[in-house]
């Protein structure tokens, strides 16, 4: 058996010292000892909505612009594909008799590709 026993406190204001790792003797307060700063955002730049021909591209990835019409009608969707040194843009929209994209076409000039969903 062991010669050390721990000692309850009865009543007493100072606790009975059982071995272990030191507390301070006021638990009430705690004062950091080092300054945290909150991380700093960093603002995304770039143009995030461009207008051709009264339709509105807004970017929503980083390779996908929504097309919008005047009234705010989403009329389709371009993405950005890498094709050999180049870049291509693709024009699609969702089918109105199932949830899948059709592809309208690749062009090779973003611009186009957005003016592509005027008559849509």
């Amino acid at each position: 058996m062991s010669d050390v026993l721990a000692q309850p406190c009865a009543n007493s204001a100072t606790p009975t010292n059982v071995g272990g790792r030191p507390y301070p003797d006021d638990m009430t307060s705690t004062q950091l000892t080092q300054t945290i700063s909150a991380p700093t955002l960093t603002p995304r730049t770039g143009p995030f909505t461009q207008r051709f021909a009264g339709l509105t591209a807004t970017q929503v990835h980083a390779a996908r612009w929504r097309v919008t019409g005047p009234d705010g009608g989403v009329r389709g969707y371009v993405e950005e594909h890498r094709r050999g040194t180049g870049v291509a843009y693709a024009a699609t929209r969702m089918s109105r008799a199932s949830t899948a994209f059709l592809a309208l076409d690749e062009f090779s000039d973003f611009a186009e590709a957005v003016t592509a969903f005027r008559y849509l």
